[in-house]
């Protein structure tokens, strides 16, 4: 018996048709299987047959006709064996070749798919390198904006500065206008006070002692000759400056001590201690002190005593004893 022929199972993409006809090649080939091995048992019950006949022949002798009539039905059944088979054979050719179509058909499809693919490919790989050097044109643009805006926000920046520097100027220039219309009438005020300054002079006095004089404590010393006094702003009387406009005095005041005894005198303002000065327990000694003070008008300053130890009081002498005070400012 013929061994049945064997068919290769060749790979196929999903195509339906393909599929459909490995589908149907698989039933066929079941049936054929099944159809094979029923062929298969009936040659051997046949051939058990022939031998059965042959034995009947040889034992019980039939006849010749009888033999060759068995012998042709014999023959008749391979031949339809046969047959069936070679029908099979050919179903299975016919199948395989029709595959082997179909998968050529299928192969070249693949091909043109695969080309068509390969050039798809490279269409996107040309446009992916042209979107890459779009988006590195776009990446200098943006970093060119991003400078355009940094240089706008600076330009912004120096606007609102130049403006508020506007502002600034504007209100100096007013606090000027301000200080000038100040500084017009200051000096229209100064002019007019300068002038009245003028016409009235500074006050300034020199007085001295002119007998000699005993000093004793809590008194005013006596300045009774009176060398120089503008504006008559020092009394010989009462030996007491009186200050006619506030403002900035000098005051000096020199004694000579004449008899023993310490002796120690003081500027007096407004009944206030200012400046003091004193002399050793001897004759002729000289004292001096002087003081700046910042009066208002009618202020008054003199030359008291302080102290001393002598109980019979001290002798200030004439010539080096002096009270003098002038107006600064």
């Amino acid at each position: 018996m013929d061994a049945s022929v064997k068919v290769t199972k060749t790979p196929v993409s999903n195509d339906p048709v393909l599929y459909d006809l490995r589908v149907r090649l698989e039933t066929v080939e079941g049936k054929l299987s099944s159809l094979e091995k029923l062929m298969h048992n009936k040659d051997k019950i046949m051939r058990s047959r022939m031998k059965k006949t042959g034995t009947k022949i040889v034992r019980h002798g039939l006849r010749k006709t009888e033999a060759s009539i068995l012998r042709s039905r014999l023959k008749n059944t391979q031949a339809k064996i046969m047959g069936s088979r070679l029908k099979k054979t050919e179903v299975k050719q016919l199948l395989i070749e029709e595959m082997q179509l179909r998968n050529d058909e299928v192969d070249k499809q693949v091909i043109t798919d695969l080309y068509k693919l390969r050039l798809d490919f490279e269409k996107l790989v040309k446009q992916q390198l042209t979107y890459v050097q779009h988006f590195e044109d776009l990446k200098k643009k943006m970093a060119a904006l991003e400078r355009l805006r940094d240089a706008l926000n600076q330009v912004n920046k120096n606007v609102s500065s130049r403006r508020d520097l506007s502002e600034k100027l504007r209100e100096l220039e007013g606090d000027l206008t301000r200080v000038k219309s100040a500084v017009a009438k200051l000096d229209s005020t100064a002019t007019k006070q300068g002038t009245k300054q003028l016409t009235r002079g500074m006050p300034a006095f020199v007085a001295e002692v002119a007998d000699k004089t005993i000093a004793s404590v809590g008194n005013v010393i006596r300045f009774s000759r009176v060398a120089y006094n503008k504006e008559d702003c020092f009394s010989a009387e009462t030996s007491t400056f009186r200050a006619p406009t506030p403002g900035l005095y000098f005051f000096s005041v020199s004694l000579n001590i004449n008899s023993k005894g310490l002796l120690a005198a003081a500027i007096s303002h407004n009944g206030k201690t200012v400046a003091l000065c004193g002399t050793p327990n001897g004759i002729d000694f000289q004292a001096s002190t002087s003081v700046l003070l910042e009066l208002s008008a009618e202020d008054k300053v003199w030359v008291e005593t302080y102290n001393m130890t002598s109980e019979d009081g001290v002798e200030v002498g004439p010539g080096f004893s002096n009270f003098l005070g002038v107006q600064l400012r």
